[in-house]
């Protein structure tokens, strides 16, 4: 329990300096541009290297069929096949080859009849044309032949009356719209792809092969012409043409040459166009280095897809607009181990602890203040926030049932109006104190946990009615909390309670010693206070001694409960400080250094130092109270 406590002594300092770390805001459409990049679909990319992922991901796969990657038109020929599995919410893809069929997959480490696993990531594409909504892939994310049809066996068909490098009839166009959209796209994004027609006439090609030239095309995802890579306004220079495969693509043999002359080819890697090249049997492609050629095989299965598509971008403006989140109203900010919430509404279950608003700072923080304006808490709110030992209510708020059920250390509840409880607010094995208003008592069923403290105001004093069983910590804490929260409070006064769990002392000055503080002893005192630092004492105001407490570790206080009024109260206490007991300060008096009078030296000590002490502690808060 000190542990959370420790972080509570800061409390006095942070709700001085408390700023503001909101989270949440919603965007609107936004203004697309040329050459933007914005990620649309998920696909396979990143390869899966944690033994024990791929270990799960082999059981959750046993039952998936094997498909064919439809690089040949017969399925007796295939030899490169993958299935899908999705594990966590995660999608992931397995493959598998028999053969090579790409000099790059060695070179990347990729051996035949071993299963690859790759996680379906975003896909990021490059705005071409934000008018017309044309977007490129901003990466090579697969690779497919123009046509999957053996060379020789097109002209031993008589019944085939078009060439290899003919876009209209080639596989490419179904895998793209077939198993390339099934698994890229969500149905409400492929609702967001327009439909276009695609010039295949001459002009859109290199050269006046015209006899190669194929009917137009209608698709939702296609391969870009010879003549739109040319678009100088789309791509201004070779280099906005370059594009590198991800390790998916990799893995099913994309070839950039790299290893033939790495002076030459840099690690970069050719992609298709649907252009058709010098020959009937060849394709338009992007180099390696950006540039354009026209001599590709078509029926090559390691030249890069990088796919085209036409989107309605303020239909996907409207798609990624974020969803209404359960802390709409609500802002969260974070500072010195205090959590503030303010807002209007309730605070909502928190079902994942990761995702909520204040999950970075959980196990930081130790104090949670709720504004006025929040309205309810709802059950579990506040997941993961483990440490958490004081809750501040600054408004007329109900906690319904198990609202701190999960916050096993709350030990303070200090309330500025009336505040609804339930019967199940807190952890039920949690010894809880509650501070609330005396004029403004709380409605429902408190706990039984709970021990009420009333507290009011009087000139200035601010009064705790009752009895209760309290440590240092506490003592720290509620102080701390009440003066800076009511800046109009000089000091504090306690009527009464039972014991101090950790050691604590008045210095008596007429017998230069410390004596033990017990019971009642401390009813009344205002005080400063003096911390050991090594063999010297440190002087310090009561809001630094909070933090030094924190980050100390102190357990054991001593109090200098004797000084006249006017005199400063950063002087040793006593002639020298080898006068206190032990051999440094920091040491706890013998047991023959107890003085048998301590109830009559803090009776005329407090009398001594009250007047004091409000003068100083005013003027303190006041300083507290601009800041």
């Amino acid at each position: 329990m000190k542990a959370v406590k420790k972080t509570g002594c800061v409390v006095l300092t942070a709700l001085l300096l408390l700023g503001c770390c909101g989270f949440g805001a919603s965007a609107g459409a936004a203004e697309h541009r040329r050459g933007e990049v914005i990620e649309f679909g998920e696909y396979p990319q990143a390869r899966v290297t944690d033994e024990a992922l791929t270990a799960a991901l082999e059981i959750a796969a046993e039952d998936a069929q094997w498909q064919p990657q439809g690089y040949t038109a017969s399925a007796d020929t295939e030899y490169s096949f993958f299935k899908d599995v999705e594990l966590d919410g995660v999608m992931y893809r397995a493959i598998r080859f028999t053969r090579y069929y790409g000099g790059a997959q060695a070179r990347y480490g990729y051996q035949t009849d071993t299963v690859y696993w790759f996680r379906f990531e975003p896909i990021r594409w490059t705005v071409l044309d934000p008018e017309s909504g044309l977007l490129i892939a901003s990466e090579i994310l697969d690779v497919q032949p123009i046509s999957n049809v053996v060379y020789d066996a097109q002209y031993a068909d008589p019944d085939r009356h078009y060439y290899l490098n003919n876009y209209a009839h080639g596989s490419i166009r179904g895998w793209l719209n077939g198993a390339f959209t099934d698994a890229a796209f969500s149905e409400a994004e492929a609702e967001t792809i327009v439909l276009r027609e695609q010039d295949n006439s001459l002009s859109d090609m290199d050269g006046t092969y015209a006899q190669y030239a194929c009917e137009n095309t209608s698709d939702n995802v296609f391969l870009l012409s010879y003549a739109e890579v040319g678009n100088e306004t789309w791509f201004p220079d070779d280099a906005s043409r370059i594009r590198v495969g991800t390790a998916y693509a990799r893995s099913l043999g994309l070839q950039n040459y790299h290893d033939v002359d790495p002076e030459y080819y840099p690690d970069n890697d050719f992609w298709f166009l649907r252009s058709p090249g010098l020959r009937a049997t060849t394709q338009g492609y992007v180099h390696a280095q950006g540039s354009l050629y026209s001599d590709m095989d078509s029926y090559s299965f390691d030249v890069g897809v990088c796919p085209a598509i036409y989107i309605d971008l303020d239909a996907y403006d409207r798609l990624n607009e974020p969803a209404a989140s359960p802390y709409d109203g609500l802002t969260f900010s974070f500072e010195n181990g205090i959590l503030t919430v303010s807002g209007s509404g309730a605070i909502p279950t928190g079902e994942n602890a990761s995702e909520t608003p204040f999950a970075p700072y959980a196990g930081e923080c130790a104090v949670l203040m709720i504004e006025d304006g929040v309205e309810a808490v709802r059950a579990d709110a506040f997941p993961g926030l483990d440490n958490l030992g004081m809750l501040i209510l600054r408004g007329q708020v109900e906690l319904e049932e198990n609202a701190f059920a999960q916050n096993e250390n709350i030990r303070t509840v200090i309330c500025a109006d009336s505040v609804r409880f339930s019967e199940t607010s807190f952890a039920p094995d949690a010894a809880i104190t509650v501070y609330e208003p005396k004029a403004l008592p709380h409605s429902g069923e408190l706990p039984s946990n709970c021990a009420v403290l009333p507290y009011s105001f009087s000139e200035g004093t601010l009064y705790i009615e009752g009895a209760v069983q309290m440590d240092t910590y506490d003592l720290l804490d509620l102080m701390a909390v009440m003066c800076g929260y009511y800046s109009g409070v000089g000091y504090v006064r306690f009527d009464s309670y039972t014991s101090l769990d950790a050691p604590f002392y008045v210095y008596d000055k007429s017998v230069k010693e410390y004596v033990p503080a017990e019971n009642n002893t401390l009813t009344g005192v205002r005080f400063s206070v003096k911390i050991p630092a090594g063999k010297d004492w440190e002087t310090v105001s009561f809001n630094e001694f909070c933090d030094l407490a924190a980050s100390s570790g102190i357990s054991t206080f001593r109090l200098v409960a004797d000084l006249e009024i006017g005199e400063d109260p950063g002087e040793d206490p006593g002639e020298n400080p080898g006068e206190n007991p032990g051999e440094n300060p920091g040491e706890e008096p013998a047991d023959g250094d107890v003085q048998e009078n301590v109830f009559q030296i803090v009776e005329r000590a407090v009398k001594k130092v009250l007047r004091w002490i409000t003068t100083l502690l005013n003027k303190l808060f006041g300083v507290f109270s601009k800041v």
